[in-house]
């Protein structure tokens, strides 16, 4: 088993919760964070079935939208 980390830690609160939406952030989204609109096709919201949100960023900082890689883990 791998090792956890900080951020495999706060990311076991989503364990158990259903992915309900995927969306675009909306506008006014975009300028809470002061993203400009060129990075906001890759600026998504993940909503979980409690109203808990996801939205990839590409660094700590909130500099920007992030990036998800899909995939399928090989079994051990």
């Amino acid at each position: 088993m791998s090792k956890e980390t900080y951020y495999s830690k706060e990311a076991s609160v989503l364990v158990g919760k259903k992915v309900v939406a995927v969306r675009p952030l909306a506008k006014e989204e975009l300028d809470n964070y002061a993203w400009d609109d060129h990075n906001s096709e890759k600026a998504i919201a993940i909503i979980f079935d409690d109203g808990t949100v996801i939205i990839p960023l590409q660094d700590d900082e909130a500099n920007g939208p992030g990036v998800l890689d899909v995939a399928e883990l090989e079994k051990v």
